[in-house]
């Protein structure tokens, strides 16, 4: 789609009086898919039987796009042919009219594969028992096995691109997509409008439609097998683009080239043969050189490089400096986005460019898989003796069960993911024909809770098993909120506040949840004994989880590099320059208020996310669960960076200026796991064993056994994990810009936050267990190794820097505040929280009695009927850098004083740097009001923590933090007078430790016979 001719527009040559002017939800789309396909089996019956092994339904997809393709969509040709959107008067607005460019809706959409496959089967009685479990199974080929079955299987080759674009050319954007408003004159007694409109450009290669592949059963009586397996390969390249940044300008003046060569002689002279070296130069650098120096001297382009031949030379030489001359340029704007221009003053009026939402993202799988069962009476669809089992090895995923899913994802190891949002939401009054002199009086202009977005996510999936990804990068080159005035600000209010602006990146990115719900009684699905979650990933490469109900995820990111940087300014700028009465192109802001204030930006990667949930609830259960979540990482950097500046000019009379709560952001994690399970039973919470088992070394890793496990494996190779913010709060006619000074007025930096946080692993593992009685064991166990170069940096100047002009106090009668503004860097290898609950009007497990072994190899093991093992390792050098300055600055240019008949106060404010190997919280909590059991086999409980840290742990925190008052003419009465001025209640730290450890086991009740231990 080309708004070049266009696009929706309203324009008005002359004034709008008296008027209303609507352009308002409108929508633009453009779409492209490779391939896109919904299939479904309905079946409603009384019942539904088969014989052994039959099959009731099957559905099976295949979507793959091979060769050299091109998939894009785009919504293009604005720039110099006009936004998309747009209402154009040339003239001025008055008369109590109303004009909105409001609720207008633009999207680019480009996917590769999009699928979904369903079965709903509906009957009294399903009964298909047989001797087979269900099966699903991604080794190559996708295989899903059992009465009801759904296969799906989606490819995007590397020759491949996917683009999806709200500019003129996604490979090198000069001009974005945008929704304006222009006017050319003035506005009077009105008010114009931009609000609530969606910019948005999306990018996948596999997707799965709403609904996912997904198989329903419904019924009364069910005895039977299930299972969806799922495959999605992508090797191409994804980009969604929003937006251009703009080019900067370029002075006027000479540019110097060097070049190198060699010289020869030529009977009396010499002539010169040289090259540069430094790259990047065009025809048009020639074509200038070869002017400059018409004679004996020709320049060529080669490659990149310009060569040179020059003849007639007195000396020998083997380097030589040319230079030509350039008129320079003016740039480009940053485009994009939401804008209202005005060509001179608003006078008693209100301008908003208020709600608006870009948001650009580039996925390269995303699937839902999922099995609903719902029945009264649930019995095995199988006759097997064996376990759920979910099983995951170097190339094979399996799942086994009556009720299976498997889902394999991947990136391609040359895969390239990016996503790009730059984009403006602004009001500009400036004069049409002298841009300092245009002025806002007696009313409101608001540039406020916009929000822009850029996401990058290799795999995401609502299921469990393998991701993979492999080589994946998001830019964010995010510009400007912004309210720009020409010149005067009288009696008005002027805000920029509550935008949002966010980059966020994922390697792997999943949600994995089973849940098993029955109203009396949830049996045994097996003769397996003890749950088991063994991660094995040094031994054999085989993941397994083995119990009645199991949940098995393994994530890995391979090398490559994940990042993400967000750059954003926020606030109001007046042109107007000069000394005040030296110049009629001086900005006065007076009787006004003005605030830039709770912007939120924030730059995010991670390498894998995982959220796994294990939930069983009924009256009485005697099955077994088990949960195993792997994520590894050989990444060579995962890293994030925020860059935000908040300004607006300070030097104001009988006003208020806040720049206030604005908080600034960046996380790099390479791995996050969640790992919870629930079991709740009525009536009895059944054992099929005794203890928990927790135990292993670092070369075959640690096993969890028991009733219920929970297992948490994390491993990051040599990979450096960055995270930095830089964060400007001050006023921006600051230095030695000489102003008015602060008259009468209120200017307050207050409440500013900046945070910069960079892990290895971090995890948060818990385990829930509830009955009327229980006998039932449990165990919680964490393992980390990080080996990983971590940094975590912040920097903040955040303050007011006023010089006041001739005589003029920098600040009189007034009060400027800079106060509880925060900054904090944290870095760390890895960090966990190990949590274990079991209540129970009575307990009567028999124990063995609580044992543990730790030993400095790490060869460890735990047994009780409540354990929590949790073992880390780190040997990456740590480090938490924090350089801030908070102050006043007021320079007295002629003989008054600095400060006078005011207040400065820096307060409250601090600065803070956390530097870690390995942190850890384990906590068990035993409540009962009986557990009568004798020893020795009453019940245990148990905790057991080896950590071991061999990398540098690094924190600093440097700060500059203070009020200063100067001058070279500041008169005999002092560079402060009658004033107040305060450094008081600001903080300073750093700690830096290599391990840390709380444990915490608590146990109440009225009659408890326990056996705990904490070694």
């Amino acid at each position: 789609m080309d708004s070049a001719a266009g696009g929706y527009r309203a324009s008005v040559v002359g004034d709008v009086a008296g008027s209303v002017l609507n352009n308002d939800r409108n929508s633009a789309s453009a779409l492209a898919r490779g391939n896109e396909a919904a299939n479904a089996t309905t079946i409603d019956a009384n019942s539904v039987t088969t014989p052994d092994t039959g099959t009731v339904a099957a559905v099976a997809s295949s979507q793959k796009i091979t060769g050299e393709v091109a998939i894009n969509a785009g919504v293009t040709g604005a720039g110099a042919d006009g936004p998309l959107v747009a209402n154009v008067i040339t003239d001025d607005v008055g008369t109590d009219s109303k004009v909105t460019a409001s609720g207008n809706a633009v999207l680019a959409s480009a996917a590769g594969n999009r699928g979904g496959n369903s079965i709903n089967a509906e009957a009294t009685t399903i009964d298909t028992v047989g001797a087979d479990a269900g099966s699903a199974t991604n080794d190559g080929a996708t295989i899903a096995d059992a009465a009801f079955a759904v296969a799906s299987n989606q490819g995007v080759s590397s020759a491949t691109s996917i683009a999806a674009g709200l500019v003129d050319d996604v490979a090198t954007p000069t001009e974005g997509t945008s929704v304006s408003t222009a006017i050319g004159g003035s506005v009077v007694d009105s008010s114009v409008a931009s609000l609530n409109n969606s910019l948005t450009a999306s990018a996948a290669g596999n997707q799965t439609l709403t609904g996912g592949n997904a198989i329903t059963l419904t019924g009364t009586n069910m005895a039977t097998t299930a299972a969806v397996s799922s495959a999605q390969v992508m090797d191409g390249d994804l980009t969604s683009t929003i937006g251009s940044a703009g080019t900067p300008a370029v002075p006027a003046g000479n540019v110097t080239l060097t070049f190198s060569g060699t010289s020869t002689n030529a009977g009396g002279t010499f002539d010169f043969s040289g090259s540069t070296s430094d790259g990047g130069h065009t025809q048009d650098e020639v074509d200038a050189l070869n002017t400059a120096y018409p004679a004996n001297y020709t320049y060529t382009l080669n490659g990149d490089e310009i060569d040179v031949v020059t003849t007639g030379q007195a000396t020998g030489i083997s380097s030589y400096n040319f230079s030509y001359a350039t008129g320079g340029s003016a740039g480009s704007p940053a485009s994009g986005g939401v804008v209202v221009t005005v060509g001179n003053d608003i006078t008693n009026s209100s301008v908003a460019v208020n709600g608006n939402a870009t948001s650009g993202s580039a996925i390269g799988n995303s699937g839902t898989n999922r099995i609903l069962a719902d029945a009264t009476n649930f019995a095995n669809g199988t006759t097997a003796a064996g376990a759920a089992d979910s099983v995951i090895d170097s190339s094979v995923v399996t799942a086994s069960a009556d009720m299976a899913v498997s889902n394999s994802q991947s990136v391609g190891a040359t895969a390239v993911l990016a996503s790009t949002v730059g984009s403006v939401f602004g009001i500009t009054a400036e004069g049409a024909t002298t841009p300092t002199l245009s002025d806002v009086s007696a009313s409101t202009l608001s540039v406020s809770d916009n929000s822009e977005s850029a996401l990058v996510k290799g795999n995401e999936a609502g299921n469990s098993v393998r991701l993979s990804a492999t080589n994946l990068s998001n830019s964010s080159a995010l510009a400007s909120n912004q309210a720009t005035i020409g010149r005067d600000v009288t009696a008005s209010t002027v805000q920029v506040d509550g935008n949002e602006i966010s980059g966020t990146t994922f390697g792997n990115d999943v949600a994995n949840t089973v849940a098993v719900l029955g109203s009396s009684t949830i049996a045994a699905g097996s003769t397996t004994l003890r749950a088991i979650a063994d991660p094995s990933t040094t031994v054999d490469d085989e993941q397994s989880a083995l119990a009645d109900h199991s949940l098995a995820n393994v994530q890995n990111v391979g090398t490559g590099t994940l990042q993400t940087t967000v750059e954003a300014g926020y606030g109001i700028a007046t042109l107007g320059a000069g000394a005040p009465g030296a110049d009629v192109d001086t900005s006065d802001v007076a009787n006004s208020i003005l605030s830039v204030s709770d912007n939120v930006q924030s730059a995010a990667t991670t390498g894998n996310n995982a959220a796994n949930a294990v939930n069983i609830a009924g009256g009485s259960i005697t099955s077994n669960g088990a949960l195993l979540s792997v994520q590894t990482s050989d990444a060579a950097n995962v890293q994030a960076g925020s860059a935000m500046e908040v300004g607006a000019p300070a030097a104001n009379t009988s006003s208020t200026l806040s720049l206030n709560g604005n908080a600034n952001s960046a996380s790099a994690t390479v791995n996050a796991a969640t790992n919870s399970m629930t079991v709740a039973a009525d009536t009895s919470l059944v054992s099929r064993t005794t203890d928990a088992g927790l135990s292993g070394t670092p070369a075959d890793d640690y096993v969890a056994s028991a009733d219920y496990v929970v297992n948490n494996f994390q491993q990051v190779g040599d990979t450096n994990v960055i995270a930095s913010t830089t964060t400007v709060i001050a006023n921006n006619d600051e230095g030695a810009f000489a102003t008015d000074g602060i008259q009468q007025s209120i200017v307050d930096v207050i409440g500013n936050t900046a945070q910069a946080t960079a892990t290895s692993n971090r995890s948060v593992n818990s385990l829930a267990l509830s009955a009327n009685s229980s006998n039932a064991s449990a165990g919680v166990l964490n393992q980390q190794a990080s080996a990983a170069d971590v940094t975590a940096s912040a920097g903040t100047i955040a303050g007011t820097d006023v010089t006041g002009f001739a005589d003029v106090s920098p600040i009189n009668g007034s009060a400027a505040t800079v106060a509880n503004n925060a900054t904090l860097a944290r870095a760390g290898g890895n960090t966990t929280t190990n949590s274990l609950s079991a209540a129970a009007t009575t307990f009567a497990n028999v124990s063995g009695g609580a044992v543990t072994a730790l030993n400095g190899a790490g060869s460890d093991a735990i047994t009780a009927s409540f354990a929590v093992l949790n073992e880390q390792t780190n040997s990456g050098a740590i480090n938490a850098g924090v350089s801030v300055t908070y102050g006043t600055t007021f320079d007295a240019v002629g003989a008054a004083p600095s400060v006078m008949n005011s207040s400065s106060m820096v307060n409250g404010n601090s600065a803070a740097t956390v530097a870690y190997g390995n942190a850890a919280t384990n906590q068990v909590t035993f409540a009962a009001l009986n557990s009568p059991a004798a020893a020795p086999g009453r019940t245990s409980a148990g905790i057991a923590s080896n950590q071991l840290n061999t990398g540098d742990v690094g924190a600093s925190t440097v700060a500059l933090v203070g009020t200063t008052a100067s001058g070279v003419g500041v008169a005999a009465g002092g560079a402060v007078s009658m004033s107040s001025v305060s450094v008081n209640g600001n903080a300073l730290s750093a700690s830096a430790f290599g391990n840390s450890s709380s444990n915490t086991l608590t146990i109440s009740g009225n009659n408890v016979n326990v056996a705990p231990l904490i070694p």
